[in-house]
């Protein structure tokens, strides 16, 4: 993925790189528990130096499209992150939250298939995989909307939570991906 990310939008949502300026609303929304709860990978308390590091880890020259993440923006204001990133094994595995304020209205639907679309058109691989906390059926039904199947349930480790919480990991093959979209 490139910097110009920022085509990657509908009428109400877009992709977008993040900026320095993102931090404070980042941190922000990471102070609600019921999003920061559902993630693996942010430490609690969020502060905003952990935006501010997330950020700037963001805008590494030279990122690839396995290793990147970019703002959604809703109606001109910042709605969460989506990125994808290389796993522990070199898979590239998808992953998103979004500010309670916007769930329930589609967005992250449309933030995921933006996101994908545009990671099978800028890499080669032939998989992207996901995960989702058992008790978050709202993000596994994202996942299955863009035609992501489960393949196992595992454990991840949640640093909010400082344990391992049930899991369900998914799979996207990039030719059932591209038979969605004909």
């Amino acid at each position: 993925m490139d910097s110009e990310v920022t085509s990657l939008c509908t009428n109400r949502v877009a992709l977008r790189t993040l900026e320095a300026n993102d931090a404070h609303a980042i941190a922000a929304m990471m102070q609600n528990w019921n999003v920061l709860r559902m993630l693996s990978s942010p430490p609690h308390p969020y502060t905003l130096a952990d935006a501010e590091s997330f950020i700037a880890s963001c805008r590494t020259p030279g990122n690839t499209p396995e290793d990147c993440a970019y703002a959604i923006d809703v109606d001109d204001a910042l709605g969460g992150v989506i990125g994808i990133e290389l796993n522990s094994e070199d898979r590239p595995v998808l992953g998103y939250w979004l500010g309670e304020q916007f769930w329930g209205k589609g967005v992250m639907s449309k933030a995921a298939e933006l996101m994908v679309e545009r990671y099978f058109e800028t890499s080669q691989a032939d998989a992207l995989y996901c995960a989702a906390f058992l008790e978050n059926p709202a993000s596994i039904r994202i996942q299955e909307k863009i035609g992501f199947t489960q393949i196992g349930e595992t454990e991840i480790f949640s640093k909010s939570r400082d344990c391992k919480i049930k899991s369900v990991a998914t799979r996207l093959m990039r030719d059932e991906f591209e038979r969605r979209r004909r």
